[in-house]
C-alpha cells in the first residue's frame, strides 16, 4: 500500500501565531530567550520548527495566559 500523504508543518503561521517574525523576536526577548531572524528564516526555508522552540513556544504562551496547540500548525497534503 502506498501512502499519498505528506505531513507538513506551516511555519509561517507558527509565526504569524505570535505577531510576525519581529514580534515573535521581541516576545522570545521578553521571556529572556533568544532567537534570531537567521533561525526563523531556516525554520521557514526547511519546513521545521526545531523540538526545543515548540518547547519555548509552550513556554512562552503559557506566560502570556494565550491558548497554544502546536497541532494547530501540522497540516497534511497529498503527495504531487
Amino acid at each position: 500500500m502506498q501512502n499519498n500523504k505528506k505531513t507538513i508543518v506551516d511555519v509561517k503561521a507558527f509565526i504569524a501565531f505570535f505577531g510576525g517574525p519581529a514580534s515573535m523576536r521581541s516576545t522570545w526577548a521578553r521571556h529572556k530567550l533568544e532567537l534570531t531572524k537567521g533561525a526563523q528564516d531556516k525554520w521557514v526555508m526547511r519546513g521545521v520548527v526545531p523540538t526545543t522552540r515548540i518547547l519555548e513556544a509552550v513556554q512562552v504562551a503559557r506566560a502570556m495566559r494565550t491558548p497554544f496547540d502546536f497541532n494547530h500548525f501540522v497540516k497534511v497534503r497529498r503527495k504531487k
